[in-house]
């Protein structure tokens, strides 16, 4: 959580860190709250686009007529332009107003967005490399990685550009939770690997390879009652879902437990 102050010297505003509660979130629910802890209302949705794409794109200096084209969807009107930037501004201003830790500035014929404090969930992602899974395993990083995914990437925003980001962020956060659930197998932390895969699969319910570890869990701690109930609930989800029935060699799989 973080907060800055506004300060003026010389006609000049300044971003001063202070301990509080503004905050961030992209994943799930895009929701940012200022000092007070209140959420910010923008006021048009062009700003409310405009900022989280900023967000999504930390540190990479983006061009107007790529703004432009991606948000405004047109790439030669100067009357967009023009809206581009009393957007831009407005969106400077209440930055500055509400107190959050970023500071977006002007870069030849783009503009750059950067972290003034901590760290919000989606840059977290970003900055995680996961090479690191194949040389050393720092479990607490990577549980406090997940916690800060509440589901896809800005999931009640229809923002044609989001589209490739939604499915890198969710391939990554399918690799943690693989990676976690590994090592919690092997310890035979079912409680664990239980509560991590509801986790998972209240997000994305469908995904069979999470499905079926969760049907192997049962099977290897003996729950064959809740072996069957995950079993018929993913079948039914599955059926309607799709309109045709889970694959024979997962039923038959399931079924010579069952039997």
């Amino acid at each position: 959580m973080f907060q800055a102050v506004i300060v003026e010297k010389e006609d000049e505003i300044y971003a001063v860190e202070k301990s509080a509660s503004a905050s961030i979130s992209c994943f799930g629910e895009f929701e940012v709250r200022n000092r007070t802890g209140q959420p910010i209302h923008w006021p048009t949705q062009k700003m409310e686009e405009l900022f989280a794409y900023l967000l999504c794109h930390h540190g990479e200096a983006i061009s107007e007529w790529r703004l432009v084209d991606s948000i405004w969807a047109i790439t030669d009107s100067e009357q967009v332009k023009q809206s581009l930037h009393i957007t831009i501004n407005g969106l400077i201003k209440m930055v500055n107003e509400h107190g959050l830790a970023v500071d977006i500035q002007k870069q030849s014929n783009g503009y750059v967005l950067e972290t003034t404090s901590k760290d919000y969930d989606v840059l977290a992602f970003q900055r995680f490399d996961l090479s690191l899974l194949q040389r050393e395993s720092n479990y607490d990083a990577i549980e406090q990685l997940c916690d800060r995914y509440k589901g896809p990437l800005l999931e009640r925003r229809n923002y044609s550009w989001k589209y490739p980001l939604v499915r890198h962020y969710g391939q990554k956060y399918t690799s943690l939770v693989r990676h976690l659930l590994q090592r919690d197998m092997d310890e035979q932390g079912w409680q664990r690997v239980e509560r991590r895969l509801y986790n998972y699969l209240s997000m994305y319910p469908l995904h069979q390879e999470m499905n079926l570890t969760m049907l192997l869990l049962y099977a290897r701690s003996s729950q064959l009652q809740k072996m069957e109930r995950h079993f018929t609930w993913f079948s039914s989800l599955y059926q309607m879902e799709k309109g045709e029935e889970l694959p024979k060699e997962i039923r038959e799989w399931v079924e010579s437990y069952l039997l």
